[in-house]
């Protein structure tokens, strides 16, 4: 901006200095600047330069796009206890700190959406983090947040203003189930595979029935199954056992097995007598 003051002198008022431009009554009119900033406005120009250097060279950290955002959070490791972070703290497991590429000192509430619980938690730290994770959690917040150790839970998180408090809100988590008993256990698995051995085959249940008894006095399990106006006899063992049960058979001499498949057919009661 320029002001007139008396004759042909014009005082020049900028953001830092004041000057003032002479115009000599010659035919050349010499142009001359003179600087008539006082000592203590020159000090104050170039502590206000030197102010804008430092701030243009600062690195520039992201904000929250509209103060929130959304994203996996993980979990420092407890391994990084007492290590200095990049506010110069150092790490305690036990505070409610993060981990982001936000600035240091910011408080963010974060909530699990999975179970509707909400932290708050200070920004000590800035440092790459892998996975595509935009925080890590310290192990207290992602304990109250119901996060595992491994885990990399999406999270959303709101930038508090200065004059906001603390949010935390965190309703009770479900208990878990009982452990199933291993009888329940047993029921869910599929049975174990069975190696059929085929001990005869006879037209009359009655001799089937006789077969059958005789291996019933040596401590075996029979079925008869008819089918196709057949009495088939087998003695029907897990596959882990059907080794030793023709070693049985082999020692006590039975004259007929077979390997079979799995039997067809109806299933005929075996006789008492």
């Amino acid at each position: 901006m320029f002001k007139e003051s008396s004759g042909t002198k014009l005082a020049k008022t900028g953001l830092f200095l004041e000057f003032a431009v002479w115009r000599e009554k010659n035919p050349a009119e010499k142009t001359t600047l003179v600087n008539r900033s006082t000592p203590g406005h020159t000090e104050s120009m170039r502590s206000s330069l030197l102010l804008l250097f430092v701030l243009a060279c600062l690195p520039v950290l992201p904000s929250l796009a509209g103060q929130t955002e959304s994203g996996l959070a993980g979990i420092y490791s407890d391994s990084l206890e007492g290590r200095t972070t990049a506010s110069g703290e150092k790490y305690d497991p036990n505070a409610m700190t993060a981990a982001a590429d936000l600035r240091l000192g910011m408080r963010l509430a974060v909530t699990n959406p999975a179970n509707n619980r909400t932290v708050t938690v200070r920004v000590n730290d800035n440092r790459a983090l892998p996975g595509g994770r935009i925080l890590d959690l310290s192990r207290a917040a992602a304990q109250a947040l119901g996060l595992g150790v491994d885990d990399a839970v999406r999270v959303e998180i709101r930038a508090l203003r200065v004059d906001e408090p603390d949010l935390t809100r965190l309703p009770p988590v479900p208990p878990a189930p009982p452990p199933a008993s291993a009888a329940a256990v047993r029921s869910t698995l599929p049975p174990p595979p069975e190696t059929y051995f085929q001990m005869g085959a006879f037209r009359t249940e009655l001799n089937a029935q006789i077969l059958a008894q005789s291996l019933v006095k040596r401590g075996e399990v029979p079925q008869i199954f008819k089918h196709d106006s057949l009495f088939r006899v087998y003695l029907i063992v897990k596959e882990t056992e059907a080794l030793a049960l023709i070693e049985r058979l082999t020692k006590a001499k039975v004259g007929f097995f077979q390997v079979s498949k799995e039997p067809v057919g109806t299933s005929v009661k075996l006789s008492t007598d």
